[in-house]
């Protein structure tokens, strides 16, 4: 058991990574292929989805064209799904009654069951916060 008094054993923990797209382009640098051991993408953003922020430090990896927002892969027994979902989840704006697309908690859920099927208790790191 950890401080918080949940026991974070290897085969019950469900880990979902909602990082920055520097971390997506790190995670990247493996070539995607069709296999099963490769990774998966998930989601890309559209042509013009490129960073305009020029004063940060350049891309360890550039992609021509639809830059990956959501890839999965099985690693070992268990998944990992990294996305650059962070500006999504922050303030409940993924919940707004106003929002056209009020799917992502379902995307979540669809996630969570591919990556262990009748999942029920999941940890979710975004950042430096955990939610569980």
């Amino acid at each position: 058991k950890n401080g918080g008094g949940y026991n974070l054993t290897a085969n019950r923990v469900l880990v979902v990574a909602a990082v920055s797209s520097i971390f997506l382009s790190l995670a990247l640098t493996i070539p995607l292929n069709a296999q099963e051991e490769g990774p998966i993408v998930i989601a890309s953003g559209k042509g013009t989805a490129f960073n305009k922020n020029l004063e940060g430090d350049p891309p360890l990896k550039e992609y021509e064209g639809f830059p990956p927002v959501m890839i999965a892969a099985k690693v070992d027994n268990g998944a990992i799904v990294a996305a650059g979902t962070a500006g999504v989840c922050r303030d409940g704006n993924w919940n707004e009654p106003t929002n056209p697309y009020p799917y992502f908690d379902e995307l979540l859920d669809a996630t969570f069951q591919w990556m262990k099927s009748g999942a029920r208790s999941v940890l979710w790191y975004e950042g430096y916060s955990v939610y569980t």
